[in-house]
């Protein structure tokens, strides 16, 4: 009858084990989440953290400028300019934040939302903006909507890792 107590030990300390392991991994999770910058007050209307000069929208710090906005045959077309004034992350990898534009979109209601491509307006490549960088400006096009600029808004969800925030900015 000893040998059931000895094989029974060993599966309760495995299991001991395994509780105490996710009870650390939850704790530090906690901690980590309390590392976090509570994010500056924005102003009504704007979402992500505050950034200026206007229009922009910095969701974590990584920073989305939109400039020369004009709608010209049926095309939205705009320049977008990018600064990383992240913060260091817990555990990060790297220092580097990327985009490109398939992270942007145009509000509903124009279209499909996803940027257009032509010769005044070339696809471009991932870009990786280095903490303390710029980068930029990079031409971005949609399809208007009936409505022209009124009411658009840009919508920029670029990765920014486990706790990924968007952005938008009003264009119209």
């Amino acid at each position: 009858h000893a040998h059931p107590r000895v094989t029974r030990h060993p599966r309760l300390l495995l299991v001991g084990g395994l509780l105490a392991a996710l009870v650390g991994v939850g704790v530090a999770a906690a901690a980590f989440l309390a590392l976090e910058p509570p994010a500056p007050t924005r102003s009504p209307g704007q979402t992500g953290p505050a950034c200026a000069p206007k229009p922009c929208t910095a969701p974590k710090g990584f920073e989305v400028y939109v400039s020369d906005v004009h709608l010209s045959e049926g095309v939205v077309r705009l320049e977008v300019s990018f600064r990383n004034s992240t913060q260091a992350e817990f555990l990060e990898t790297v220092s580097y934040r990327h985009t490109s534009p398939a992270d942007f979109s145009i509000d509903p209601g124009r279209n499909d939302g996803r940027p257009v491509f032509d010769a005044g307006c070339p696809d471009w490549p991932e870009v990786r903006v280095a903490r303390g960088g710029n980068m930029g400006p990079m031409p971005l096009c949609f399809r208007a909507a009936t409505t022209g600029l009124q009411g658009a808004v840009l919508n920029w969800r670029p990765d920014l890792g486990l706790f990924s925030v968007a952005g938008s900015v009003p264009l119209g």
